[in-house]
């Protein structure tokens, strides 16, 4: 700073957003360099010089750690496609996360972030993200939406339960239901499997009775794909006068 009056010097480009980087989808690039090789080791060196300094230090804009690159045309053709970066080695030398093969030649575009990620964003009152830029707490938001064919196959008793209709669109055709005992007007179980192979459960309603019959409590429980794990149950105690049901109290277990 030079009394009241900004330098060049003074100006470094990491302090600023300017609009190419916010309207960067992430995929934008803003400098291309030859590759000279990727290591073994999967450190990238590439020819700066085109560039006053080097990609640390570069006057114009500087490289920065998380910024993904576009490799194309390097031998062998492997090598080719995107990458981040996590560290600055050298003016001429980077590391990446992403797993690389032995290579020399080609390009390297380096690519803006998307802008979303250089925005600020408040969490405060949300329980589905804890990013603090508008890009990540998207994806986080995003991943937390039940999207349609997902939601046609939730194993939740709203879903599976209503007067043990199992299951509908979404699931493999082939269900097969069982009620026990059989040749009863009183069953005690309501069983959907997946299969006639009864290997994997989807849902169940078990049924206490009185000793007239009626049921004293029951119980409906969906489980996991795996068959066997339940995800949630659900019980209903009656109560009756004579043969009339008065009331029931529900108990949501799981």
């Amino acid at each position: 700073m030079h009394g009241n009056r900004i330098a060049k010097e003074d100006i470094v480009d990491s302090d600023f957003v300017d609009a190419s980087e916010l309207g960067s989808d992430g995929f934008v690039p803003y400098l291309s360099l030859p590759l000279i090789s990727i290591s073994a080791g999967g450190v990238f060196t590439v020819d700066i010089s085109g560039l006053l300094r080097g990609i640390i230090s570069e006057p114009d804009g500087t490289i920065e750690v998380d910024d993904k690159i576009f490799v194309t045309g390097a031998s062998p053709g492997a090598a080719d496609g995107y990458y981040t970066i996590t560290e600055l080695i050298t003016e001429s030398t980077f590391n990446v996360l992403e797993s690389t093969v032995t290579a020399t030649g080609g390009t390297v575009e380096f690519l803006y972030a998307s802008g979303a990620s250089k925005v600020g964003f408040d969490l405060s009152g949300l329980n589905n993200t804890t990013a603090d830029n508008l890009q990540d707490a998207i994806v986080d938001l995003d991943s937390s939406i039940v999207n349609q064919d997902d939601h046609k196959t939730l194993r939740q008793l709203i879903h599976l339960a209503d007067g043990i209709g199992g299951p509908w669109e979404g699931f493999t055709s082939g269900a097969y239901r069982e009620i026990l005992p059989a040749s009863t007007p009183f069953p005690t179980s309501v069983t959907w499997y997946e299969s006639a192979s009864k290997l994997k459960k989807i849902v169940e309603k078990t049924v206490v009775r009185n000793p007239n019959k009626t049921p004293s409590t029951i119980e409906w429980t969906a489980y996991d794909t795996d068959g066997t794990t339940p995800v949630a149950t659900i019980r209903d105690s009656i109560t009756y006068s004579g043969i009339f049901e008065l009331s029931r109290t529900r108990t949501i277990i799981l």
